[in-house]
């Protein structure tokens, strides 16, 4: 096994190595799983035995819905021989997922990525924090007045701005 083999396989990160099935016209239609690594069973929950050998739409067929976006952005990588980088929602999964694809040949392309649902989920529940505070500020009779270090204004409430004139 070579040692840049070994290093994927052993990776924490997820790996896989795809084949791309064109049709007759040449447009790709779909993609067969060569070879995964652990970290790619553990980010998607899909054991190696079960995949290597399928393709996208046997292993999971809900995520070639919508104008097959995975296939598409691989085809792209795969013929243009441009890396892409890109975060992507798996509706089979459930799961958001930041992915680094590399073409090796026309019809063959690596994908290393990492499971980044708890960063989105993260983002959510911030902004509704956020837009629960600016509702519940909006409508206060009470002062609300967030100040930085320099004392410069960084949030004023409604209250605030009706009294004090400014923003």
């Amino acid at each position: 096994m070579s040692r840049y083999k070994e290093l994927l396989i052993k990776a924490p990160f997820a790996f896989a190595l795809h084949r791309m099935r064109f049709d007759q016209e040449g447009k790709a239609i779909d993609y067969v799983f060569l070879e995964v690594n652990e970290a790619f069973e553990n980010s998607t929950g899909l054991k190696a035995k079960d995949i290597i050998g399928k393709t996208l739409s046997e292993c999971l067929p809900h995520d070639l819905g919508k104008g097959n976006r995975w296939v598409e952005t691989y085809e792209e990588v795969c013929k243009t021989g441009r890396d892409r980088v890109f975060e992507e929602y798996s509706d089979a999964l459930q799961k958001w997922f930041l992915v680094f694809a590399h073409a090796i040949s026309e019809d063959m392309f690596t994908t290393i990525f990492m499971d980044t649902t708890k960063s989105w989920e993260m983002q959510s529940q911030i902004q509704e924090t956020k837009d629960r505070f600016h509702l519940i500020s909006r409508y206060s009779a009470d002062w609300m007045l967030l100040l930085d270090k320099d004392l410069n204004v960084r949030y004023s409430s409604d209250a605030v701005e009706k009294i004090l004139g400014f923003k």
